[in-house]
């Protein structure tokens, strides 16, 4: 089956980092695994969306990992907009990409 949609807030990597056999693993690291599975799971049309922070993961880094898997990245208004101050340590970001069509 396929879905529409993909939304995900991602591990910030301050106080709560993803983790695997017990060790940190870096925010970079967890996209770079997830990402191609929910591109294949992901419609034709489908967005993923997801919510990171903008200090341990840059903006670029989300789409060239989006663009890697086969996915385009949505930029310019409104998309480059929508970072937010959450706490000090916590800059939210957030990042969209498109399955194409065909």
């Amino acid at each position: 089956g396929t879905v529409q949609a993909v939304f995900g807030d991602l591990p910030y990597g301050v106080q709560h980092a993803g983790h695997e056999g017990g060790a940190a693993v870096p925010p970079a690291q967890l996209l770079r695994r997830a990402l191609p599975a929910w591109q294949r799971v992901l419609a034709p049309g489908g967005a993923v969306a997801l919510a990171f922070n903008s200090h341990t993961l840059k903006r670029q880094q989300v789409w060239e990992e989006m663009a890697r898997c086969g996915l385009e990245p949505l930029c310019g208004a409104p998309y480059d907009n929508l970072e937010h101050f959450v706490e000090q340590a916590v800059m939210r970001d957030v990042a969209v990409g498109c399955k194409p069509q065909g």
